[in-house]
């Protein structure tokens, strides 16, 4: 089994309860698409690196790799990073090398795929100039169905963040149908009204899995550049939601 994680962290939030109990009837990788942070720091992404108690993007995502590599240790499962670059920090491929660090010294924003948060890369819309990104996920994800009895966990993309969406896109390019089983995106989950969750066609009822969430949560604290801009309030129950095709 795979699971695909958009971020540093997703699988867990979603997962980590049904994990710690399958793990023990088959193996499992964790496999995260976007573990860097890049070059290009836009104001958006000023903010989330600041948000987290941190001053430079390298050091944070450098923290946020060594947390999921703890997370799948102490979960007794697979950990692999991809090494894409996370949506706030994606250059456009035209705006790469020389124009790109002239751009960027005076407007980072004109050189990003996704220049804010709230109004692009929050929006569920994978952009035309992020399409090669989408293949080269695609191709990555690709080498992991080595044969038809893989089964791959895939977020909803509940919360509309592309890379969610974009995650989602690729594992439908290269795993069939029937390999496939949808999970909730947590924490958006517990916000997103269900009538705009994205359903996978044809897909039956939802199971939920609650599994034990203390373990779960004792899990989720060793994301400790994320649990607490992520629930300033505490922890709360993340319960777990699957989505499959009918057969």
């Amino acid at each position: 089994m795979i699971v695909a994680s958009p971020h540093l962290d997703d699988a867990f939030l979603s997962c980590a309860a049904l994990l710690q109990d399958i793990r023990r009837m088959v193996s499992v990788s964790v496999v995260t698409l976007f573990t860097e942070g890049g070059n290009l720091v836009t104001l958006s992404g000023r903010q989330f690196v600041r948000q987290c108690g941190y001053s430079d993007v390298d050091g944070l995502y450098r923290d946020r790799r060594a947390e999921d590599l703890v997370a799948a240790g102490m979960l007794g499962v697979d950990a692999e990073h991809l090494s894409f670059v996370e949506a706030l920090y994606r250059p456009k491929p035209e705006a790469r090398g020389r124009v790109l660090r002239r751009m960027s010294a005076a407007f980072p924003e004109s050189a990003a795929i996704y220049p804010t948060y709230r109004w692009h890369a929050s929006k569920g819309t994978i952009a035309q100039s992020d399409l090669s990104t989408l293949k080269s996920a695609s191709t990555a994800l690709g080498r992991y169905n080595t044969s038809e009895n893989v089964v791959a966990l895939c977020p909803l993309g509940i919360g509309d963040h592309v890379d969610h969406v974009l995650t989602r896109t690729a594992v439908e390019a290269v795993f069939q149908p029937e390999q496939i089983i949808y999970y909730a995106d947590q924490p958006y989950a517990l916000h997103w009204p269900t009538s705009r969750w994205r359903y996978p066609d044809g897909s039956r009822e939802p199971v939920e899995y609650r599994g034990d969430q203390i373990r779960k949560a004792s899990i989720l604290r060793t994301y400790a550049t994320q649990v607490d801009a992520l629930f300033p309030e505490g922890m709360p129950e993340l319960s777990e939601f699957y989505y499959a095709y009918r057969r």
